[in-house]
């Protein structure tokens, strides 16, 4: 008699099992992917334009860019004008919405809209704009180490790490591969756009969590150098003030000790010249400017931080220990009237020979931009009817002893310049910043986590024979 079906070894998985086995297949397939995937930026974004230097500036030549967005829920049954004009202000600044809505340059699911078209869900929202950027010093970029896994470089102040706000290509992540030819490269943590230092880019997602995991739980051993002004205390300091956001709008944030975020930072004094102390920062968590604005509840701010040591713009107190004359408000507003792109205009007056201004604006050629870039006191555009009255905060004449030209770098050509009659970027000289409009005396000098240590060299600012 054959044994029942009962008795037999059951081999058969059941279906939970099978579920449990493709979601685990899955998530390695995917996983495999994320380990393969290319980062970055494609050759034809990186082909849209070019850089050239002058002036011990890194320069980018103006291009069309284009955003798109999908409406967002508070945007439906709005019209587009209402929408640009109330949320996207800053992007359209001395601009007219309603021509930039007739003339396409802002178009719904890739068509032109009327102005009275509203806004209905699942629309596609885009912007094409012809594009300046700030320039940025053009300061070499040093590779500190360089593997399989991981690329360290010194990163010059000025440059930002991402893509932001007016920089694109003028920012680190787009350097390295367009100038120096490093792609796939993935970014952990980000320094000021002023900040100098040592960044880490890993070159695989093994590497970058790693980095990101040391990040997270706080073992990474972070050194930071920067300059205060006055006298700093000779004993090892601690601030553990939590810091909350102050405006969004512009990126500032506060001590606010009832709705702030943890954030710890020591502090060690190096030296005093008579005017300014070099401190040693060790920052324990990573909170968006926390040394900088530890600084500034001390007492202690940064020499030259255009953002936390700007009595005008917090207060007499300039925050120190937490106190803020102002309210949130009124300290966006007082920044905005100190920090606006208007000051980087060449005012233009008309000479006797009175024309209309935009015809004259509409007459400027690239060489007028030229002669623009020579500094001269007295330049006239090509019907010389008007005159332009250089009005510098700073002359760009300045003497930059911390640049070396290189004369491989490409210079200024003409024929490269793209311009566009409704761009008010166009119609407008503006004056080069200087070196020290461009410089934030703080330093990322070190990161250590495992038994791996990177290290910079000390900027010129400081150095013991420095007397600023």
């Amino acid at each position: 008699m054959s044994a029942s079906n009962s008795d037999s070894p059951k081999t058969s998985k059941t279906r939970q099992e099978i579920k449990e086995e493709r979601k685990k297949a899955l998530k390695q397939r995917r996983q495999q992917k994320k380990e393969h995937k290319e980062v970055g930026f494609s050759n034809d974004i990186l082909k849209q334009t070019e850089y050239y230097f002058e002036n011990g500036l890194r320069k980018v030549y103006p291009y069309y860019f284009g955003w798109n967005t999908t409406a967002k829920e508070r945007w439906f049954d709005r019209t587009l004008l209402d929408i640009y004009s109330t949320e996207f202000s800053r992007a359209t600044v001395n601009q007219s919405v309603e021509n930039l809505i007739e003339s396409g340059k802002i178009r719904c699911n890739g068509q032109v809209k009327p102005l009275d078209y509203k806004v209905k869900n699942g629309d596609r929202i885009s912007h094409i704009k012809h594009r300046h950027e700030i320039p940025v010093l053009a300061d070499k970029i040093k590779i500190i180490y360089d593997d399989d896994n991981f690329l360290v470089v010194d990163k010059p102040c000025s440059i930002p790490i991402h893509p932001c706000g007016k920089y694109r290509y003028n920012s680190l992540s787009i350097i390295l591969i367009k100038e120096m030819g490093y792609s796939n490269l993935r970014t952990m943590y980000r320094l000021d756009r002023l900040t100098s230092g040592l960044v880490i880019l890993a070159k695989n997602l093994k590497s970058s969590l790693l980095v990101d995991k040391h990040i997270k739980d706080r073992t990474a051993q972070k050194t930071y150098l920067c300059r205060v002004n006055g006298e700093f205390p000779t004993e090892r300091i601690t601030v553990d003030k939590p810091i909350d956001s102050a405006s969004k709008k512009i990126g500032m944030f506060w001590v606010d000790c009832d709705n702030g975020k943890e954030a710890l930072t020591e502090f060690e004094r190096i030296s005093f010249n008579g005017k300014t102390s070099l401190v040693k920062c060790f920052p324990k968590t990573g909170r968006t400017h926390q040394i900088r604005i530890h600084l500034q509840y001390l007492g202690y701010p940064i020499v030259n931080d255009p953002l936390y040591n700007q009595p005008t713009v917090w207060g007499p107190s300039n925050g120190k220990n937490g106190i803020y004359e102002f309210s949130k408000k009124q300290i966006e507003e007082n920044f905005l009237k100190i920090h606006t792109f208007e000051a980087w205009i060449i005012k233009q007056e008309s000479s006797e020979n009175e024309i209309d201004e935009k015809e004259t604006v509409s007459k400027y050629d690239t060489s007028d931009i030229a002669a623009k870039r020579k500094n001269s006191q007295d330049d006239q555009n090509d019907n010389k009817k008007q005159k332009i009255e250089f009005n510098l905060v700073k002359s760009s004449n300045e003497v930059d002893d911390e640049f070396e030209a290189d004369p491989s770098l490409p210079a200024f050509d003409g024929t490269k310049l793209t311009k566009d009659d409704e761009c008010f970027e166009c119609k407008q000289i503006y004056r080069d910043p200087v070196r020290s409009e461009l410089t934030m005396y703080l330093h990322a000098l070190s990161y250590k986590f495992d038994d791996l240590e990177f290290k910079t060299e000390f900027p010129l600012w400081a150095r013991e024979d420095f007397n600023g």
